[in-house]
C-alpha cells in the first residue's frame, strides 16, 4: 500500500532505529520536512497474463473498476482516432453525457443535470441522466445523449461561446438529504491552429463544489479555481449527429481528454482505496435497495426495473424532497473520504498559547488513546491500530516562550476506528542549562541548574488535553483550539474518555473538580486530517473551537491573542557570550547555535519521554 516516510538527515548510523535523528544543517541537501512517497506492491499480482483474449480487451468490464486496473487513464491519440469533422456551427451534433467517475463516499445514488448555456438555440431541454441500474454504483454509467440543431427547417449557427453546465445530485449517506455533489463546465467549441471548431470527442471533467459566479459573466473557466471533489468527474463527448445513439467506448482505451482531470498524488491515493472498496454498493440497483432500507422500507420479493427505476427518479427530484425554491446544498467534502486504517490520520502540533513557560524548553508528547472497543482490538497484521505515539523536537524561535510554536512535519497515526479514540497531549517544560561547545563544531551539552542530571518531574507537567479524532466513518478533520487542563490528567478522566466523547469528558471533570484548566486560559493548536491526503494536497478543513466552549471561549480567545513574553530566541542568545548577544539573532553563530540547541534540547526530552515510557509499560517511542 502506500507508504509516507520522513526524510531524516545523516548516515544510516546517525539515524539508527530507536534513536532520535539529528537535526537538519546548512550541508544537508534535503531541507527540513522533506517526505517522500512510495507504493509497496507485490509484482507477481500485477502482472497480467498473455491467456487475456482480444475480446476480453476490447469489452465493457471496465464498469466496475477493480484494483489492478489504473482508475485513471491518459488520453491516447491512436486509440481516439481522428473524429469526423464538423464543417460549420451550423451542423447538428451530439452531446454524450457516459458516465460519472468516482462519486464519492458519502453519495448514493446520483443524477445528472444540466443546461446548455449561451447556445443561441430555442426549446432546448434540460439534461437529466440517471445511472443505469446494473453499472457501478461508484462509476454510474448513464447513456445519455442529447441531440443539438437538428430540425432542418429550424436549424440555426450554435454560439461559439456556447456552454454546457453540468450538476451532479446524490442522496447523503448520512443525513438521507438531497445534495450536490459537485458541477462542472463544458464549452462546445475550442481553438485549433487559429480556427473555432466544434470541440468534437470524449472528454474527462473535474466536478467542483460549487457554481460559477452569478456576479461575472459565464466563461469556460468559471469553475477553475473552484474546490475539486477528490478524484470525481464526469465523461461526455460531443460528436456528429447520428440516427443511432453511438455506445460508449471503454474508459479504459484512452478516448476520453483526460488532461485536466489528472489527479494528485491524494487523489490516486483515494481512488486506489476506493477500488478496493467491499463496503460500497456494486451496482446502482444494490445501492438502490440500501437506501430503501436505510428508509424503512421493506423490499419487495418481485420489484420490476421500472418499478425501481421509477423509485430511483423519484428520490432525486428536488421538488419532492427539498422546500420550494431552496437550492440544493453541496456535500460534504470532509466526508467525502471514510477513514482506512492503513492510511492512517495526519497530525501536527502548531502552536501551544499561554503556556506557563518563560525560561523553559517547551515540548508535547501525544499518544492515542483508544477507546473501549478499540482496546479489545489486536493491531491488525501491518501493526496498525496500537497506540501510536507523537513527540515534537522542531521549534519555531521567533515565536513566543509562553506561546511557542513547532515546525515538525506532521505525523500519521494509524488508530483503530472507534468513536471514542482520541489523542491525549501533555505539554512539559525542561527547566534545563544549555551550555555550546567552545569549538562550535557540535552540538552543545544539556545539564541541570545545578549541574545536575535533567529530569521530568510534576513540575516539567505544564498542562495537558485531548483532540478527538473520529466523527462517525471519517477523521474529524480541523485545527482544533482545545484547553489546557493543570498538570496531568486524573484517573476520572482516563477512564471516562473511553467511552464517552472528549467533550463530555472534559465536561465532566469540572464539574467533579477532578480536573482543574490552566490558569491562565491556556490552549493547544492541533491540526488533524486524513493522510490520504498530502499536507500541501488536503482539502479545506475548518477551525474547530468546540472544545473551547466547556468555559468562557471569550477568556481562550483573549490568550489566544497575545501573551507578554520573550521569544524563544533569548533561550538560545543567553548561552552566548555578551558580544554575540548584542548581535542579536541574525549573526552566523547564532544561526548555528539555535540548531544545535534545538538538537540537544530534543535529544534530551526524547531520551527521557522514552525512558518514562519504558518504566510506565508503553514502549519506546
Amino acid at each position: 500500500g502506500e507508504q509516507t516516510i520522513t526524510v531524516v538527515p545523516g548516515n544510516v548510523p546517525e539515524t539508527a532505529v530507536r534513536k532520535a535523528p539529528r537535526s537538519f544543517t546548512d550541508k544537508d541537501i534535503v531541507r527540513e520536512g522533506s517526505m517522500m512517497y512510495a507504493t509497496v506492491f507485490d509484482p507477481s499480482a500485477d502482472l497480467k497474463g498473455d491467456a487475456d483474449s482480444d475480446a476480453e480487451d476490447e469489452s465493457d468490464a471496465d464498469v466496475v473498476p477493480t484494483v489492478n486496473e489504473e482508475p485513471f487513464v491518459m488520453f491516447n491519440p491512436e486509440t481516439a482516432g481522428d473524429q469526423p469533422a464538423v464543417p460549420d456551427n451550423s451542423e447538428s451534433v451530439d452531446l454524450y453525457v457516459d458516465r460519472v467517475q468516482f462519486i464519492p463516499d458519502n453519495a448514493t445514488i446520483i443524477k445528472v443535470t444540466g443546461r446548455v448555456m449561451k447556445s443561441n438555440l430555442d426549446n432546448l431541454p434540460d439534461i437529466s441522466a440517471f445511472g443505469e441500474l446494473d453499472s457501478s454504483a461508484r462509476c454510474p454509467q448513464l447513456s445519455f445523449r442529447l441531440p443539438l440543431n437538428t430540425d432542418p427547417d429550424n436549424r440555426k449557427p450554435i454560439s461559439q461561446d456556447a456552454l454546457v453546465l453540468l450538476r451532479v445530485y446524490t442522496v447523503d449517506k448520512d443525513t438521507k438529504t438531497l445534495l450536490v455533489i459537485g458541477s462542472c463546465l463544458f464549452p462546445l467549441f475550442t481553438e485549433e491552429d487559429g480556427q473555432t471548431k466544434f470541440n468534437v470527442g470524449g472528454h474527462q471533467l473535474r466536478l467542483r463544489r460549487g457554481m460559477p459566479d452569478t456576479k461575472k459573466p459565464l466563461l469556460a473557466s468559471s469553475l477553475d479555481n473552484v474546490i475539486p471533489v477528490p478524484g470525481a468527474s464526469i465523461l461526455l463527448r460531443l460528436m456528429p449527429h447520428s440516427e443511432e445513439m453511438i455506445p460508449s467506448p471503454p474508459y479504459k482505451s484512452g478516448f476520453y481528454h483526460s488532461e485536466k482531470s489528472r489527479p494528485n498524488m491524494s487523489e490516486m491515493r483515494i481512488l486506489r482505496d476506493f477500488q478496493s472498496d467491499t463496503l460500497f454498493p456494486l451496482s446502482v440497483r444494490e445501492a438502490i435497495h440500501r437506501l430503501q432500507i436505510a428508509q424503512g422500507m421493506s423490499r419487495p420479493e418481485e420489484e420490476s426495473d421500472t418499478a425501481l427505476e421509477q423509485w430511483y427518479r423519484d428520490r432525486l427530484d428536488a421538488k419532492k424532497h427539498l422546500p420550494p425554491r431552496t437550492p440544493a446544498s453541496h456535500s460534504d467534502l470532509l466526508r467525502a473520504v471514510r477513514y482506512h486504517i492503513q492510511t492512517g490520520i495526519g497530525v501536527q502540533v502548531e502552536q501551544a498559547h499561554g503556556v506557563n513557560g518563560e525560561g523553559l524548553y517547551v515540548n508535547v508528547f501525544a499518544r492515542v488513546s483508544p477507546g473501549a472497543e478499540a482496546r479489545e482490538l489486536e493491531n491488525t497484521p501491518e501493526g496498525y491500530g496500537g497506540e501510536d505515539k507523537i513527540i515534537t523536537r522542531k521549534h519555531d524561535f521567533t515565536s513566543l516562550q509562553r506561546s511557542p510554536k513547532w515546525l515538525d512535519p506532521p505525523s500519521i497515526i494509524h488508530p483503530h476506528l472507534e468513536p471514542n479514540t482520541c489523542l491525549l497531549i501533555q505539554v512539559f517544560g525542561l527547566d534545563a542549562v544549555y551550555t555550546p561547545q567552545p569549538d562550535g563544531n557540535a552540538a552543545g551539552t544539556v545539564s541541570g541548574k545545578r549541574g545536575q542530571e535533567v529530569r521530568l518531574t510534576t513540575e516539567s507537567q505544564l498542562g495537558w488535553t485531548a483532540v478527538p479524532v473520529f466523527d462517525r466513518e471519517c477523521v474529524m478533520a480541523g485545527v482544533h483550539n482545545v484547553p489546557l487542563f493543570m498538570g496531568m490528567p486524573s484517573t476520572e478522566f482516563l477512564t471516562n474518555i473511553a467511552v464517552k466523547s472528549v467533550e463530555l469528558s472534559m465536561k465532566e471533570a469540572l464539574n467533579t473538580g477532578s480536573d482543574r484548566l490552566c490558569k491562565e486560559y491556556s490552549s493547544l493548536v492541533v491540526k488533524v486530517y486524513d493522510a490520504h491526503y498530502n499536507p500541501e494536497e488536503c482539502i479545506p478543513i475548518p477551525i474547530r473551537d468546540e472544545l473551547l466552549k466547556i468555559d468562557s471561549v471569550s477568556k481562550f480567545k483573549k490568550t489566544m491573542g497575545g501573551v507578554k513574553s520573550k521569544p524563544l530566541s533569548q533561550l538560545v542568545l543567553q548561552t552566548l557570550d555578551k558580544k554575540l548577544q548584542k548581535q542579536g539573532t541574525s549573526s552566523e553563530v547564532y544561526q548555528r547555535e539555535e540548531g544545535y540547541y534545538d538538537e540537544a534540547m530534543g535529544d534530551t526530552f526524547y531520551n527521557l519521554m522514552e525512558n518514562a515510557l519504558m518504566n510506565a509499560g508503553y514502549g519506546p517511542l
